[in-house]
């Protein structure tokens, strides 16, 4: 990844935290948990479950419901 192109995503996650800082904790919780829905239908279509995960921190999603059930 080049330069600029690592400053675009260095700024777009940066903004997606701060839209997620914003929301209320409810909101996030429930955001979370449409995530990893998604996640799990879009792994149910894939022959390969091979999937590597975080730990949330400083307001990122939280996958961990998610991948528990992998």
């Amino acid at each position: 990844m080049n330069a600029p192109d690592s400053n675009r995503k260095a700024e777009l996650r940066a903004r997606i935290l701060a839209v997620r800082g914003a929301l209320h904790p409810h909101q996030r919780v429930r955001i979370d948990r449409q995530i990893c829905s998604h996640l799990l239908r879009l792994l149910e279509q894939r022959d390969s479950l091979d999937v590597a995960g975080f730990m949330p921190f400083r307001g990122e999603p939280d996958l961990v419901p998610a991948l528990q059930v992998l």
